[in-house]
């Protein structure tokens, strides 16, 4: 099976659970959001089907993750083989570009970019989500976005308001900021070890 020209892999984050396998994945421009969502799904499911075993793919864990996270027991119940995350820019953005992360294990992936916002901007969603000022430097605020973004994909919450409760469940997560080679560009990845299965 020939891969797709809009997929490339971006490399490996080990992790003493495993390995996350991160994809860049190129949008075609002028897309709408809901757009580039279909987009990197459809990719998402070409490179499950070109690199993953039939039985991990059928039973994988896709995004948007669910508003509120499952019960322990559901969760043992239906832990799924493989966790995807991903992440794209606004249509608005310059870079057309999504990154992809996929593990045996929960994980969040978020990708941002400094001119998204002025200081004020990034002020007042890093007050209300993240409980923290903005730095001077917008990239330093896309930096702490990601995290936040990471973390909440991670757990599976869907985002919300920063709270001390909301603090400790992010807090959970491994968290490292990712490489990229734009100077505006930020991104984060977030994971959390994988539970016991349950025994037969």
């Amino acid at each position: 099976m020939s891969g797709s020209p809009y997929s490339s892999s971006a490399g490996h984050v080990a992790t003493p659970f495993g390995e996350i396998a991160l994809w860049r994945l190129l949008l075609p421009p002028a897309l709408s959001r809901a757009r580039q969502r279909q987009h990197v799904r459809a990719e998402a499911q070409e490179l499950l089907m070109r690199h993953y075993p039939v039985a991990s793919w059928q039973h994988a864990h896709w995004p948007p993750n669910v508003p509120t996270p499952l019960s322990e027991p559901q969760r043992l119940q239906s832990e799924p083989a493989l966790w995807l995350s991903w992440s794209y820019l606004q249509p608005a953005a310059p870079q057309a570009l999504a990154l992809l992360a996929i593990a045996p294990f929960p994980v969040g992936i978020d990708l941002s970019a400094g001119h998204l916002l002025d200081l004020e901007g990034w002020d007042a969603v890093l007050q209300l989500y993240g409980g923290i000022a903005a730095p001077p430097d917008p990239l330093d605020c896309a930096r702490l976005w990601t995290r936040i973004e990471a973390a909440e994909k991670c757990v599976r919450t869907g985002l919300r308001e920063w709270s001390v409760e909301v603090q400790a469940q992010r807090s959970r997560c491994e968290l490292v900021e990712l490489p990229l080679a734009s100077t505006d560009l930020a991104a984060a990845l977030a994971w959390l070890p994988p539970r016991p299965r349950p025994a037969d």
